[in-house]
């Protein structure tokens, strides 16, 4: 069996150009952690050449929501994966994101508001030893209950696709767990062999606003040894989310 370090932290795109303090930290904590696979959501251009040079034998894959050649829009945003292992294959997926109703696209677009945002899904079948894992990385709509609902089934429709290999699904989905539709969301994965890990203690949001709405799903033939919120204060000077770190065992 082969025992791995998978994490999921959102990088806090802060609308700040220069992100590369900020990726430096990340890189030590990624190197000391020793972390194998973290997927990172809000990652723009500059934040992801800062991490990739602070590091030595990790990769990163994910393509960015309007692409690279638009690379310095500060909304320009990937859900990267970094990995010190061999990846054998990469793709990004665009999903739904606009609303099908008039109310909430109205919303959406009034320029004090804006949120009308692409959002995309990273997929990475990473060689594990001779064994294949598939891992999902994915930043679900913010404001919209009916467009996050569209996003779930798109991912679930993305999982069923690579449903043959063992499946890591992660990222910030914007949704508490006792969500009507999340909690459905999570019953239909149960179906499929993919379960939710359960987290003890908030993933977003300093005080009084504290909530988990960063989740990470594992197949059933991967084994959890160990499952822990990073709020320590270097994670807390750079970003407004913590990071889920897990410890498995392929099996």
């Amino acid at each position: 069996m082969t025992k791995l370090k998978i994490a999921s932290f959102n990088t806090w795109n802060n609308l700040k150009k220069d992100g590369s303090f900020r990726a430096s930290i990340l890189s030590k904590i990624i190197e000391k952690e020793k972390i194998d696979i973290i997927g990172l959501q809000e990652v723009t251009y500059v934040y992801e050449n800062s991490l990739m040079e602070s590091m030595n034998g990790y990769s990163i894959f994910g393509d960015y929501r309007f692409s690279k050649i638009f690379r310095h829009m500060i909304f320009n945003e990937s859900n990267s994966v970094v990995t010190n292992r061999e990846v054998i294959f990469a793709k990004t997926y665009k999903m739904p994101f606009i609303p099908n109703n008039f109310r909430d696209l109205n919303e959406s677009t009034n320029l004090t508001r804006w949120s009308l945002l692409p959002r995309i899904a990273t997929v990475v079948l990473i060689n594990i030893d001779g064994d294949t894992i598939c891992v999902i990385n994915t930043h679900l709509d913010y404001k919209f209950k009916s467009v996050k609902c569209r996003q779930l089934n798109y991912l679930e429709k993305i999982i069923k696709e690579y449903k043959k290999y063992k499946i890591v699904l992660m990222g910030d989905f914007n949704i508490v767990e006792s969500d009507k539709d999340f909690v459905n969301f999570i019953q239909r994965l149960d179906l499929l062999n993919l379960h939710k890990i359960k987290l003890d203690k908030s993933t977003f949001g300093r005080g009084k606003n504290k909530k988990i709405i960063d989740h990470v799903f594992v197949s059933g033939d991967i084994n959890v040894l160990k499952c822990s919120v990073v709020d320590n204060k270097e994670i807390v000077n750079i970003s407004d989310h913590n990071m889920i770190i897990l410890n498995i065992e392929i099996k």
